[in-house]
């Protein structure tokens, strides 16, 4: 995990590169104030490669803590009371719908 990294960014092919703040979203792609470049350019392209291999080899592997309970799914119209620590969450709020 890289502490503090907000950017988010995607390599196509070694050609181009997305970089910006944008989160994946419906609400991050369409109603945030987000933003990203695209640069049409092979030395822009691997230069964000690079970068990207030297952050992948040197970042600790992610950690996750096993003290806490797994996640349980429940499919669309299933009813269901979570069990106490647990709070309900519609898929459609974690997906930014």
């Amino acid at each position: 995990m890289q502490k503090n990294c907000h950017t988010k960014g995607i390599i196509v092919d070694g050609e181009a590169a997305l970089v910006g703040s944008h989160n994946w979203t419906t609400a991050g792609t369409g109603f945030n104030r987000d933003a990203s470049l695209i640069f049409y350019d092979r030395e822009i392209a691997e230069f964000y490669r690079a970068l990207f291999e030297y952050d992948w080899e040197r970042i600790g592997p992610a950690r996750i803590d096993e003290t806490l309970p797994p996640p349980i799914l429940v499919s669309p119209g299933e009813e269901t009371v979570p069990p106490p620590g647990y709070v309900a969450v519609p898929r459609s709020v974690l997906l930014g719908r």
